[in-house]
């Protein structure tokens, strides 16, 4: 394989380079897996490296690096939305300074256990509050590797 770093938009000509190959990819991608989601801008943050794979002049393969934020809370008790709502503003202003565009929240089972069949826990309801969503896993596997 012939792996090479992505090509963007001339800034001069505005010649598309390797967009039009990798959207491609892209919108195939899309109907494998059922579900639409965001191409981003390739080759600006928060997307750190994009590489293309090219053989006989033809990209077959496209794969990018995108930072992303992982929240991490830790106490001995819930807080209600009020307590959170500053910290929440901080962090959300962080990382538009980074442009990421996702923060994802890992949460332990035990945590999510509803009491109540018909409501859910309080740290489901707080990320619910502040734009978080759950993920369908039926549909999404994580993969996690720790480098450090």
């Amino acid at each position: 394989m012939a792996w090479r770093l992505y090509k963007g938009p001339d800034p001069k000509t505005g010649e598309q380079n390797d967009l039009p190959a990798v959207q491609v990819l892209h919108d195939a991608m899309i109907q494998r897996v059922g579900e639409k989601f965001e191409l981003p801008t390739l080759d600006e943050r928060p997307v750190l490296i994009t590489l293309v794979n090219e053989v006989a002049g033809v990209i077959t393969h496209a794969v990018f690096l995108e930072a992303q934020a992982e929240i991490c809370a830790m106490g001995d008790d819930s807080l209600s939305r009020r307590d959170w709502k500053d910290a929440a503003l901080k962090l959300a202003e962080l990382c538009k300074v980074y442009d990421l565009k996702f923060v994802r929240a890992f949460v332990p089972n035990v945590a999510i256990e509803r009491k109540k069949p018909e409501k859910p826990a309080a740290i489901e309801r707080l990320l619910y509050h502040f734009g978080f969503v759950r993920e369908d896993l039926s549909r999404i596997t994580p993969f996690t590797r720790r480098l450090a």
